[in-house]
């Protein structure tokens, strides 16, 4: 999870700031899996397969930008989003 390109930083402009990460017990290789994502104004929370397996405090700005990405380093797999769900309280 991170905020986005860094602001008002002179020496790293446009990285990324991660604000909490989760070290999985099971991998999530090879296997379809169901995250659900919670959001308020001051918390984020995940979850995989019904376990939480992240909960943060945040700061979560009033509009914000829903994104997805996967990563392999020098591999190939597939990375893919099956009936997503975006719902607002």
């Amino acid at each position: 999870m991170c905020e986005g390109p860094a602001r008002g930083s002179s020496s790293t402009p446009d990285l990324l700031h991660w604000l909490g990460t989760a070290n999985l017990t099971a991998a999530l290789q090879n296997a379809t899996h169901h995250v659900k994502v919670l959001t308020t104004a001051s918390s984020l929370t995940i979850f995989i397969d019904g376990v939480q397996v992240l909960s943060q405090a945040v700061t979560m700005p009033s509009n914000a930008y829903l994104g997805f990405t996967g990563g392999t380093g020098g591999a190939t797999n597939r990375h893919a989003i099956a009936h997503l769900t975006v719902t607002s309280p």
